[in-house]
């Protein structure tokens, strides 16, 4: 090995003779540790990281709480059809509920009236001021799917009897008496041919209620919830 190439080692003295010895040279070029390009790579990486996590997390909650929208809407809209199914089904007749009445003399047949998005009928109910008719009154129901503001809605208009089976001229699906029960409602295709099917549709004494939710979210997330419904009248 040429001499001159070699590093010129640094002396220290023995610490038990006293003498002088050579100790090898520290080449700098050698040292451990990270270069600026490096630093920059790695902070690079950690970045990307960061907003995969970050965008990661972001889908979840938006998804999260189309998730629980879609919860709340599907149990709003089901109370909704409760409540029309447990009308619909005390709509065959309004004498019954008067102790000794004639039934057959006040058979409201005919008196349920669907159309696609409407379904109308009489109805009665506990009312404690209806003193002179054992405490109930009548009334004329409607219930209406909005397909525009994606709504259920329902209204009702007293009627002056119990005992008529007239249909009174204002409608209860009007602006006027009608009311809010449900919303992001809308019309589901229920035998799978792609077609969403008529609200409400009748089949001898079956009405089918072809209504569900459908939520939309972030990016582009649509959640679809079918709640067909199926009610029997005991009209005749």
């Amino acid at each position: 090995m040429n001499r001159l190439s070699q590093k010129p080692a640094r002396l220290q003295r023995c610490c038990h003779t006293g003498r002088w010895a050579a100790m090898p040279a520290f080449n700098h070029g050698e040292a451990s540790g990270f270069t600026l390009l490096e630093l920059l790579v790695a902070m690079a990486l950690f970045s990307l990281i960061g907003l995969s996590v970050l965008t990661l997390s972001s889908s979840v909650l938006h998804d999260m709480g189309t998730e629980s929208r879609m919860v709340s809407e599907s149990m709003e809209l089901s109370r909704a059809l409760g409540l029309l199914s447990s009308e619909l089904r005390m709509s065959s007749s309004l004498s019954p509920y008067l102790p000794g009445t004639n039934s057959a003399l006040y058979k409201c047949s005919g008196t349920v009236l669907i159309s696609s998005y409407t379904v109308k009928f009489f109805v009665v109910e506990e009312d404690p001021t209806a003193l002179l008719t054992s405490g109930i009154k009548a009334y004329y129901v409607g219930y209406r799917y909005d397909p525009i503001n994606k709504t259920l809605l329902r209204g009702e208009i007293a009627l002056n009897s119990i005992y008529s089976c007239t249909v009174p001229a204002t409608d209860p699906t009007s602006s006027t008496y009608a009311k809010t029960l449900a919303t992001h409602v809308t019309a589901i295709d229920t035998n799978g041919d792609g077609i969403a099917e008529t609200a409400f549709a009748k089949s001898g004494n079956m009405l089918s209620v072809n209504l569900g939710v459908q939520v939309n979210g972030a990016g582009g997330i649509s959640k679809l919830q079918k709640l067909q419904t199926k009610v029997f009248e005991r009209i005749s």
